[in-house]
């Protein structure tokens, strides 16, 4: 055999002459739990190459040292292996040595381009991703979401989800705030959904049977800002006042304009839009031609003197002299209190508007206002009618690869390379199962080589934990605080494998965050908050969104969630009542039903019902399966010599359904495959097999009925009448309870699902 290495630089090809006894040998692999997302062909041993024709003209003479090299030796170099010249592998080699002697030659490793898929979407961010992507951000774009979000998000790539940010969303109209009533533009950050992303990914990558998986979305959220970054640059017309020294004012306090003595404006040439001439007065001008939304940042520390308690004190925007807003309403105990006050209210000006800080204060005999208070102007404008949200700008820190590894992990995908350079996400309960091939590996083993057959416990793991990043947010930190698991965890503490004792962690490069409810209200949302309901930044969150697959979204009313305000715009008198909004969670429909889907790993209580939780989770729909095969005690790995053609290896799909002695095993690995000698191949196998009902347990769970569970015999399939059965069934009923996961009480001798997450 000949084998020929070509080196693509720029756009010329080198062809590279190869020893004429060197050994070239491939490993081809595939996915597994403890290599996900590295399915490919390597070269596991490096090889020789003469530093001469093809080679040299590419690389130059890199064994001399006072030489400059034509390439970057620390990158990879594109390339092809050819094998009596026809195209085997693409993919990209690596210099990993050199040799200056009677001869010159290079050492050099190859991995396919199956691996080299996570390096070059390791090196484009998300912002790089989504750079050019623009979203309108105005009252039309969100009446157009709102009035059909399902449509809008299938057409467009994004939703708007209603998120709390701080705003303390109630019901409640006696509430001062956040009483849900009238909502505008700068109530909404968007989200972009998975498919979008791989829409926009520089590799053609094909997902199949995930749908609900590439609906979820990623919040476009970076900062502490209610608002996410738009088209119209802010720097121009901000900057700040301050107090440069500490400022004792005489009590009561009524509409006092906060004199603020010193001024920075962070482009010079614009010093006039702050007016501090007159210290009674300060004041922010509105330039000429930026009308729009304007977000303010106040901070810095008041100390009080408060004699006795519900003594309070209020700063407020005012509009030309007008108060238009309480921002901050603190009442305090007896003593002196020092009020560090960080507020970012947003509103809309005209050119020519003058804002100033204002200060009310009831009961408080002293007031310090202390140098370093500021009255800033972080966006001017913010946001205007014909505004853009800035994709790019608005992206959390995350890698193209990130996005990737989050749909291969939730999935447990096996990730396929094309020969037309493009590649396929399948999840591995499918591909497995797609492969019809029979291959009868008695037939071709080789002569005299023993076959071994171990348990897997020798390699495997201890324990196994599927999950995703811990979120910042307060429900996510209360909910592990109270469950002593994050959030959308599974959890297997104990795999059976007694000799094994590492814990193999998978998990997702991104957070999670759970629903909660709305105050008096059926609505649950989730609440981007830390424990005071100030906004948080948090960890990338991925929004699990209950995307409507049957085309019929408008009527399926289980997909929203009962959440009613009027849309209003900052810049025109057009309003739109909004009945109900999409449901954002990790239950497929917010009402749940043991069959539905979950899009967490394990199985997560909620904040909002003990009832109906949906046992199929990510776990349950991709992982199960994969898991059992490799880790219960009819698990086996073998290993065995086959003699198999470079031909017939280059055909493989590795899901053939090969037998050895009438045992149905799938393929794992093929080590010394040899580009240069026909020898036979190291494989290495899994048994396959199914797990039957039977197996588990004698009663088997199909429904949940008010935290009942409702039970079938295993062996014949018949309703268990009633729900807990007959006492002599008790036995049987709490080993299935157990079994399945669910809590058996022995007092009332039936099975229940319950465990909503109370907050007192």
């Amino acid at each position: 055999m000949v084998v020929t290495i070509i080196l693509d630089i720029g756009l010329v090809s080198h062809v590279c002459r190869t020893f004429e006894n060197e050994s070239i040998q491939i490993t081809k692999l595939v996915a597994s739990i403890d290599n996900l997302g590295s399915q490919g062909t390597v070269t596991r041993q490096s090889f020789r190459l003469p530093l001469m024709g093809g080679l040299l003209d590419a690389l130059g003479d890199i064994t001399d040292p006072s030489q400059s090299a034509k390439v970057n030796l620390n990158k990879s170099i594109k390339g092809r292996i050819l094998v009596d010249g026809f195209q085997r592998f693409e993919g990209s080699f690596f210099v990993i040595n050199t040799t200056s002697g009677d001869s010159k030659e290079v050492e050099m490793i190859f991995q396919g381009s199956e691996t080299d898929l996570k390096a070059t979407l390791s090196n484009i961010t998300m912002a790089e991703l989504c750079e050019g992507e623009t979203l309108g951000y105005n009252f039309t774009t969100l009446q157009a979401y709102f009035d059909s979000p399902h449509q809008y998000q299938k057409d467009n790539g994004y939703l708007f989800p209603v998120i709390d940010y701080g705003d303390r969303f109630t019901y409640d109209s006696s509430a001062s705030v956040g009483y849900v009533n009238e909502l505008v533009e700068t109530n909404f950050k968007p989200a972009i959904t998975l498919e979008k992303l791989f829409s926009l990914m520089p590799i053609n990558i094909t997902v199949n049977n995930m749908e609900q998986i590439m609906h979820q979305s990623i919040l476009l959220h970076n900062n502490k800002s209610r608002i996410p970054s738009t088209d119209v640059s802010p720097f121009d017309n901000t900057g700040y006042i301050e107090r440069t020294t500490d400022l004792t004012k005489a009590t009561p306090i009524s509409n006092y304009i906060i004199p603020l003595d010193g001024k920075v404006v962070y482009n010079s040439a614009n010093a006039s839009i702050f007016d501090i001439t007159d210290l009674a007065d300060c004041k922010y001008i509105i330039p000429q031609t930026v009308t729009g939304a304007y977000t303010f940042l106040v901070e810095g520390d008041i100390d009080c003197t408060i004699p006795s308690s519900g003594s309070n004190l209020q700063l407020r925007l005012y509009l030309n002299g007008n108060p238009i807003g309480m921002f901050s309403n603190g009442t305090a105990s007896n003593g002196i209190n020092s009020f560090s006050i960080p507020m970012s209210p947003t509103a809309a000006f005209n050119a020519g508007d003058e804002v100033s800080l204002g200060l009310t204060t009831g009961g408080i005999t002293s007031v310090v206002i202390k140098a370093g208070f500021r009255f800033v102007v972080n966006r001017a404008p913010s946001l205007n009618v014909n505004s853009l949200i800035n994709v790019s700008a608005s992206c959390p820190e995350l890698t193209a690869w990130d996005i990737f590894r989050t749909v291969a992990i939730q999935s447990n995908a096996q990730i396929i390379s094309n020969p037309d350079g493009t590649f396929e996400m399948t999840p591995f309960v499918d591909w497995i199962e797609d492969g019809d091939k029979v291959i009868v590996l008695d037939n071709i083993l080789e002569d005299n080589v023993d076959v071994q057959i171990k348990p897997f416990s020798v390699e495997g793991a201890k324990s196994i934990k599927l999950g995703y990043k811990e979120n910042d947010d307060f429900y996510s930190k209360k909910y592990k605080e109270l469950t002593s698991t994050p959030f959308g965890e599974k959890l297997i503490s104990n795999t059976g494998t007694e000799f094994a004792k590492n814990e193999l962690k998978i998990e997702a490069p991104v957070a999670t965050i759970p629903s909660v409810p709305v105050d008096f209200s059926g609505a649950v949302i989730p609440k981007m908050v830390d424990s005071s309901s100030n906004v948080i930044i948090g960890k990338p969150t991925i929004l699990q969104s209950n995307y409507d697959d049957d085309g019929d979204d408008d009527t399926d009313n289980e997909a929203y969630t009962a959440f009613r305000f009027t849309l209003k715009s900052l810049f025109s008198t057009q309003s739109y009542p909004v009945q109900r909004i999409q449901f954002i969670g990790n239950w497929r429909e917010q009402g749940g039903g043991y069959q539905q889907t979950d899009n967490n790993f394990g199985q997560s209580l909620s904040y909002w019902s003990n009832v109906n939780y949906p046992s199929q989770t990510l776990y349950e729909r991709y992982w199960k399966k994969y898991l059992e095969e490799t880790y219960t005690e009819q698990s086996r790995e073998l290993k065995m010599s086959i003699k198999l053609s470079i031909n017939e290896i280059d055909n493989l799909k590795f899901n053939e359904k090969f037998y050895y002695k009438n045992t149905l095993l799938r393929l794992v690995k093929l080590e010394g495959v040899s580009l240069t000698s026909a020898q036979p191949v190291s494989a290495t196998f899994m048994k396959r097999f199914n797990i039957f009902r039977t197996d588990i347990s004698g009663y088997y769970p199909y429904n949940i009925i008010e935290s009942i569970v409702q039970w079938r015999d295993s062996e014949t399939n018949n309703d268990l009448v009633p729900a807990n059965g007959s006492l002599s069934d008790q036995a049987v009923l709490e080993a299935s309870a157990i079994a399945y996961g669910f809590f058996y009480d022995s007092n009332k001798q039936m099975a229940t699902q319950s465990g909503q997450i109370l907050i007192t």
